[in-house]
């Protein structure tokens, strides 16, 4: 049964467990000694911060859904300290771009037990992975969540057994299978994110103003977002879609919209190069832990053809549109082409290197048989 977030029940500063069914989320519940693998806070006003294989990201709790309940826990402060919580979301925000930290995760079982005494940092100039973005923004605002536990070493263990954070329930909406076919399942650490990047949220944001503001001017009912407006294109008088239409499409290409999809070259670069996707995997360690750095990529390539097939779908509606005269659905259409281009290209270079990792695999299993006998 699926369910979403219930927003009424959600406070700043709220740090959200999830855990998915994949072989990456049961190994890091594993290293990590948690039923979850996953870690995000809420910011406000339906945003969430989080740290994955894109970096850290903003994106809206209002586009996705949880397949069970027990994929996702809510914790929040025990004790409710709003200037606490004002400074946490502060200190998340200013980590908006930071890297990845793709090595701490993979050598995370033998960091689990890493205690040392407080870090005191005026700021953190490493890159994150999830939990840890969650300890140092409450760090850096005055707390730690789990005091003497080195923040090179915060796990999603020191989260939920936290002496300063309870859980919490009651936060959760069951919704329909139809409904949740809407949006995005949630819960996995090396999902790549489905163009929740900051250029996206601002042109975006830019544009709904934009378009607003001319339907005020066409005499047009104004929409909640620009989306809105393309899909409700076909529904108006004939006059009032054309001036729209043609408005729309100037707006789209003028802001940068269509070119959004060039800036996975920007976030993820080692994904067009194979010999630099082999360096970033292996970050400079003679004997990376095969296994999951399998999985990892294994559930990665998913992740790539889970939005491959979304975009593919977003291009039939659009090229359909298209081809009943709509200017702005053909240059949705051509976006989606290139975008589509773009994401083949990576999963590809994944799969090469997947390649390899099986193979080296595979010489490790036999010489150890070997040995063995």
């Amino acid at each position: 049964m699926p369910y979403i977030l219930n927003h009424s029940k959600l406070k700043e500063g709220d740090v959200i467990l999830t855990k998915s069914a994949n072989s990456t989320s049961l190994r890091i519940q594993k290293s990590a000694g948690s039923l979850f693998s996953h870690a995000i806070m809420f910011m406000g006003n339906h945003s969430f911060i989080e740290s994955n294989i894109g970096g850290t990201n903003f994106f809206s709790t209002q586009r996705f859904y949880f397949a069970n309940k027990e994929d996702v826990s809510l914790w929040r402060l025990k004790k409710p300290n709003a200037e606490l919580v004002r400074k946490v979301v502060e200190a998340a925000k200013a980590f908006s771009f930071r890297g990845y930290d793709l090595r701490a995760v993979i050598s995370l079982e033998a960091k689990t037990n890493n205690v040392s005494e407080p870090i005191a940092l005026a700021e953190w100039n490493k890159n994150l992975f999830c939990s840890q973005l969650i300890g140092v923004s409450y760090h850096l605002a005055g707390l730690d969540l789990f005091p003497n536990v080195n923040l090179d070493s915060f796990t999603l263990y020191h989260i939920e057994n936290s002496p300063f954070l309870e859980r919490v329930s009651y936060f959760l909406d069951v919704i329909t299978e139809e409904e949740a076919k809407m949006l995005t399942l949630n819960g996995e650490e090396f999902e790549l994110p489905e163009n929740f990047l900051i250029e996206q949220r601002i042109i975006g944001q830019k544009i709904n103003k934009i378009i607003q503001a001319k339907y005020k001017e066409f005499g047009i009912e104004e929409p909640i977002d620009f989306q809105k407006a393309i899909d409700d294109l076909p529904s108006l008088p004939d006059q009032q879609r054309t001036l729209a239409d043609r408005f729309i499409s100037e707006v789209l290409k003028n802001e940068g919209y269509l070119d959004l999809w060039q800036t996975n070259k920007k976030y993820y670069p080692y994904f067009f190069n194979v010999f630099a996707l082999n360096r970033a995997i292996l970050h400079g360690r003679d004997f990376p832990d095969f296994p999951f750095v399998i999985a990892e990529l294994e559930d990665v390539i998913a992740s790539l053809q889970k939005t491959i097939d979304f975009q593919s779908q977003n291009l039939i509606v659009s090229s359909s549109n298209g081809m009943n005269g709509y200017k702005t659905h053909s240059v949705m259409a051509e976006m989606y082409v290139n975008f589509i281009r773009l994401l083949n290209e990576m999963k590809s270079n994944c799969e090469l290197v997947l390649s390899t990792f099986q193979k080296l695999q595979n010489t490790i299993d036999e010489t150890r048989v070997k040995l063995d006998n």
